[in-house]
């Protein structure tokens, strides 16, 4: 599994219908644009079209979003199966949109976050999970902050790789980075850290109403290695389950500071009226995304 970012200024209208079309144009080998038939055709796997588009719509930043994706190899997730994506698959796969989400924003509570798209390719005879992801933040006077949550730094280097080689590694999947768990612990305690900080700026009434330190996250992400390893073993139907209740754990990890925070009475339905409010890397071929 391959995950990466693209931090495109194209318009988000088309990237959007790039994401979701069953017809797109794309260059070919020879640099020509031919038309490219998704059979079968993008599945939405989560997120509000509509709402995430207005959102992007109404910022002022140059960049205001990114889009990214987790690219599989044929045999890490079957697709072949008529009724994709059975219960197990989809609880596979949401166990993984979960932790990239929560990583993502990682020391920004959890309802000041906006919502990401996500599309799942299969037209390549493999997993594609692509995904558009506002680069920007609530805050609790209904304001849109610009948020980076792929910076380009050796530090956020070492977060995504580090993340989708501690995947790799433990589902024995490929391909493996040399980012080191070190340089990954390091890289997750410094985002959640400077994440935290700078809401902190934006929202003095957090940092006022808690003393919390950042969590941990290595500890988590190696029970999470150690439970896979182990349990994985045992011949059952029970492996889809599994993955989402191990990977919820770094979900937890990285979340768990964010829910002890969240003290102010801000739900999913004052995030919406808030919005409506506004508006008046180095693999074979066979890895890379289908941008």
């Amino acid at each position: 599994m391959i995950l990466g970012w693209s931090h495109n200024i194209a318009s988000i209208i088309a990237a959007v219908r790039y994401s979701i079309s069953v017809t797109v144009r794309k260059k070919d080998e020879s640099g020509y644009m031919e038309n490219i038939n998704r059979n079968p055709a993008p599945i939405q796997m989560r997120g509000n079209i509509p709402n995430m588009t207005k959102l992007i719509q109404s910022m002022s930043f140059k960049k205001t979003y990114a889009m990214g994706v987790l690219s599989f190899d044929e045999n890490e997730i079957n697709i072949t199966n008529k009724d994709f994506p059975t219960t197990r698959q989809q609880s596979q796969i949401n166990a993984l949109i979960d932790t990239v989400e929560s990583v993502s924003y990682a020391g920004i509570p959890s309802e000041y976050c906006p919502q990401m798209l996500w599309v799942a390719h299969t037209h390549l005879h493999r997993l594609e999970l692509h995904c558009i992801a506002p680069k920007a933040i609530f805050t609790p006077s209904n304001e849109i902050r610009s948020f980076n949550f792929d910076p380009p730094t050796k530090s956020s280097w070492d977060l995504w790789t580090g993340l989708q080689n501690k995947i790799n590694t433990t589902m024995g999947w490929g391909p493996r980075s040399h980012t080191s768990d070190v340089a990954f612990k390091k890289s997750i305690d410094r985002r959640i850290k400077e994440n935290t900080l700078f809401f902190q700026k934006i929202a003095p009434q957090y940092k006022l109403q808690t003393g919390l330190e950042p969590t941990n996250v290595d500890t988590t992400i190696k029970r999470l290695a150690r439970r896979i390893n182990n349990e994985h073993r045992r011949a059952d139907d029970s492996f889809g389950e599994l993955l989402n209740s191990s990977l919820r754990e770094l979900v937890y990890g990285c979340s768990e500071f964010n829910t002890l925070v969240s003290r102010f009475d801000f739900n999913e339905q004052r995030r919406r009226n808030m919005i409506n409010a506004i508006y008046n890397r180095t693999t074979t071929n066979d890895y890379y995304p289908d941008f």
